[in-house]
């Protein structure tokens, strides 16, 4: 909670397929939720949060700020996203826990 967190994704041609996707110039978000398809509570694009790291390999990096995670600690649904082409396309989604801060260093 209130820590920057630096996630390094890689995009793969299919669900079952360990060969890399070319994302080069692809626009992308991620959007966090406090339930699976509620309002969006955090919005990440390409350049303001998301960028393609090593794209011709499918790597892309995602930050979140230490204002993005000081938020109640709980569970939070994301969805990382394919948005050009004139459509949408969701590439990986699921939950992360938010924890509170560990007091004295335990």
């Amino acid at each position: 909670r209130g820590e920057d967190v630096r996630i390094t994704a890689t995009i793969y041609t299919s669900d079952t397929s360990v060969i890399a996707e070319d994302i080069t110039g692809w626009a992308m978000t991620l959007e966090i939720m406090t339930t699976d398809n509620g309002a969006v509570l955090i919005g990440k694009t390409v350049g303001d949060g998301i960028t393609l790291t090593d794209p011709t390999d499918g790597i892309c990096t995602l930050l979140l700020s230490s204002t993005d995670t000081n938020r109640t600690p709980r569970a939070y649904h994301y969805t990382l996203s394919r948005t050009d082409l004139g459509s949408k396309t969701m590439l990986a989604y699921g939950s992360f826990r938010i924890k509170s801060p560990t007091v004295g260093g335990v």
